[in-house]
Formats: structure tokens, C-alpha cells, sequence
């Protein structure tokens, strides 16, 4: 049987209550876990640990989340990012997906879906690469091996080009070592 290593997970959430429930949960499930209260600190902690996985607020004090997924796309282009929202709505959603959000889940789901998602991802993943399978995501959208993958720039722009006008100058003044 061969050993795998443990996955990491990231979690960016300015709750602390969040932090600490998620973390907790995804520890118990034998993945290694870090958390950042905001995008600055999500940023430094990716580049020290690259996650495998990050669960990523839409709603942080210092910048939209979203605005983040192309610096941590950037750092790790395989990385697998779930966004967690308070305030969902399909135009939300879709800004999320076009950014290269890998996953758009309400924080009023209940968390047991969040769960399931990372499991999938971080347990099964390889193995839907590997096998090109198609499958449907919590979200509705079907995912297969180009979103999962690093092949994911064939859907989502380039990250290459223009990524400081794309983020504005709030992600540039909150984060002024990490872009």
C-alpha cells in the first residue's frame, strides 16, 4: 500500500468562530490545517505552506476574496479553492467561477457539504484526474479534469496577463510584499 502525504488546507475567514469549527472538523479528518484571519495573512501563509486546498472567504476586511484567486492561483496553479460566502447570489457565483474558483458554497448550507467537497477533492482527486471522469459539483456545474487540473488556464484567463489591473490597487495596498 503506498503512503500518501497529509494534505494541507488553508483557511482564510475573518470569523474567528470559523476558523476554529473548520479547522477543528478538518484536523479530526486527518488533514494538516492553517488559518488567516484575513487576505494578507492568507497570502503570507500560502506562500510559507502551499496548500493544497483552500477554504476561502468572499467577504475578508482588507479585499474580496475573489480578488485573491489569482495571487494564490499564481503561487500554485493546481491549488483547489472553495469559496465560502454569508451572502450568496448568482452574479457572486459567477465572478467566483471566472476568477477560477473551484467550488461557490452559502455558509448557511450545512457544513457537512463543505466537508464532503474537501474530500473529495483531496481523497478522490488524483483519481478523477487520472480517469478524465465528468462529474456534478455541489454547485450544479459540471467539473471534469480541466478545472481539477493544470490544465485550468485553458478555462480561466491567463493569470500571466494584466493580473495587477485585474485585482485593482486594494489587493496591491492590502498585500505590498505578496503581488
Amino acid at each position: 500500500m503506498k503512503e500518501t502525504a497529509v494534505k494541507h488546507i488553508l483557511i482564510v475567514d475573518d470569523l474567528a468562530d470559523t476558523r476554529a469549527f473548520l479547522g477543528t472538523v478538518l484536523m479530526s479528518k486527518g488533514y494538516s490545517v492553517s488559518v488567516a484571519r484575513n487576505g494578507t495573512d492568507g497570502i503570507k501563509s500560502a506562500r510559507e505552506r502551499e496548500p493544497h486546498l483552500i477554504v476561502l472567504d468572499v467577504m475578508l476586511p482588507d479585499v474580496n476574496g475573489t480578488d485573491l484567486i489569482p495571487l494564490f492561483r499564481k503561487n500554485n496553479e493546481n491549488v483547489i479553492i472553495i469559496m465560502l460566502t454569508a451572502y450568496g447570489s448568482t452574479e457572486n457565483a459567477l465572478r467566483c467561477g471566472k476568477a477560477g474558483a473551484d467550488e461557490y458554497l452559502e455558509k448557511s448550507v450545512h457544513f457537512e457539504q463543505l466537508f464532503t467537497i474537501v474530500d473529495e477533492y483531496l481523497k478522490n482527486g488524483s483519481e478523477e484526474e487520472d480517469s478524465g471522469s465528468t462529474s456534478i459539483t455541489s454547485t450544479g456545474i459540471s467539473k471534469n479534469n480541466i478545472m481539477h487540473s493544470k490544465n485550468r488556464n485553458n478555462v480561466v484567463e491567463p493569470l500571466n496577463v494584466g493580473i495587477e489591473n485585474e485585482i485593482g490597487s486594494k489587493v496591491k495596498r492590502a498585500c505590498p510584499r505578496f503581488s
